[in-house]
């Protein structure tokens, strides 16, 4: 998560859980995004439940929200 290695023991989390595991709170503040083999990024919603066992899954960036998202 944005460089930071994050230990999770479970195959599937929501990005909100992802979010707060990462100190990123309150999560509906943050844009969180999955980087994907081949360098795509994919926006995860906070609901979202993704797959950690998924192919091709790298890493998870976050980007903070402007005041004039959402």
């Amino acid at each position: 998560m944005d460089r930071e290695h994050l230990v999770v023991h479970a195959e599937h989390i929501t990005g909100r859980e992802i979010l707060e595991l990462a100190g990123k709170r309150p999560p509906e503040r943050f844009t969180l995004r999955q980087k994907l083999r081949g360098g795509h990024l994919r926006k995860v919603e906070l609901d979202e439940v993704v797959d950690l066992r998924e192919h091709g899954v790298e890493c998870f960036k976050t980007l903070p929200r402007d005041q004039t998202e959402g």
